[in-house]
């Protein structure tokens, strides 16, 4: 349904992997994932537990939320009350295909995804990405309209978002005791990526570009990469972040600082894998540790996406 008196032309697509509304809708969210692991009811209670540690409601859902009415606030003054953002998720309602419908219905004629992750791959940008595609042409089938359909792509390692994540750094860095700061190892992390060699090799040499920047722009001198949340195989990238922190521990390190390159919003599994696990493996080590924090729905981050958005409709626009 149509508010009265808008009409949205453009509607933009903010991904993210699932968003319960509830303790309630663990069960349904994690037997979306991974059924067989969801049916065990000691595992289910342990998923409960981490959720009732955070001791807020899931960040990942809430948070993406406010990104996208801060990123509309801030495109509204562009492009007025033309322009609309909406969230999609993998795993939890409003799925992509209940997403497209609504648009379909408040009149968007023009589609654009946009993702928040730095590095866009196979295994998380695209995919998403496919999945809009084929929602739209599905629609386009049933009901005959015209969609214009676009994946808003930002420059490789956008300095705009390096500036954000090194502001973040060089404040973690900075709240460390000052004698620990020459015995800080700074470690930069992402989610490990399952594949071939060369997908994995390429993913690789992305990420260790994108610290090299952020360590630069804060002042980091030497740095170090890992990987947090890895299948079992070995197909997965390493090495794994906790290794990393042993072995710099083991070398005389006083204190750790560590940051998530690609989960820019805070979630579960950062709060877990870089977070209360990694406090509790320095603990044991007789280390310092800081995590530091994602960008989330701050304002220079919003700013940052906007900008971007804009950008590309602006070129767009002038190409049409």
């Amino acid at each position: 349904m149509i508010e009265s008196g808008v009409i949205w032309l453009k509607g933009i697509i903010l991904f993210a992997y699932g968003a319960p509304a509830s303790m309630d809708d663990l069960p349904a969210y994690y037997t979306h994932i991974q059924s067989r692991k969801a049916s065990d009811p000691a595992y289910m209670e342990r998923v409960r537990n981490r959720f009732y540690q955070i001791g807020t409601s899931d960040t990942l859902g809430s948070i993406t939320k406010r990104q996208a009415a801060g990123i509309e606030h801030a495109l509204r003054a562009f492009y007025g009350q033309g322009v609309k953002v909406y969230t999609a998720y993998r795993h939890t309602p409003p799925f992509m295909k209940d997403v497209i419908d609504q648009m379909s219905r408040e009149g968007i004629t023009e589609i654009y995804t946009f993702s928040l992750k730095p590095i866009e791959s196979k295994q998380n940008t695209r995919l998403y990405e496919k999945m809009v595609d084929l929602e739209v042409k599905r629609l386009q089938e049933e009901t005959g309209k015209d969609l214009h359909v676009a994946h808003i792509k930002h420059r490789e390692l956008e300095p705009r978002w390096i500036d954000v994540m090194a502001d973040r750094v060089a404040e973690g860095y900075s709240w460390l005791p000052e004698e620990t700061h020459r015995e800080t190892a700074v470690i930069f992390t992402a989610h490990s990526i399952a594949g071939k060699p060369e997908a994995r090799e390429w993913f690789h040499n992305e990420l260790k570009r994108l610290a090299g920047l952020v360590a630069e722009k804060a002042g980091i001198n030497s740095w170090s990469l890992a990987y947090r949340s890895a299948g079992k195989g070995e197909l997965w990238a390493g090495p794994d972040v906790k290794d990393v922190v042993r072995q710099m521990a083991a070398a005389g390190a006083k204190g750790v600082l560590v940051f998530d390159l690609q989960s820019l919003t805070f979630n579960i599994e950062v709060a877990y894998d870089i977070g209360y696990d990694l406090q509790e493996l320095a603990a044991e080590l007789g280390i310092r540790f800081m995590r530091a924090v994602q960008p989330d729905d701050s304002y220079d981050f919003i700013i940052a996406v906007s900008g971007m958005i804009h950008e590309f409709l602006d070129k767009e626009a002038a190409q049409a």
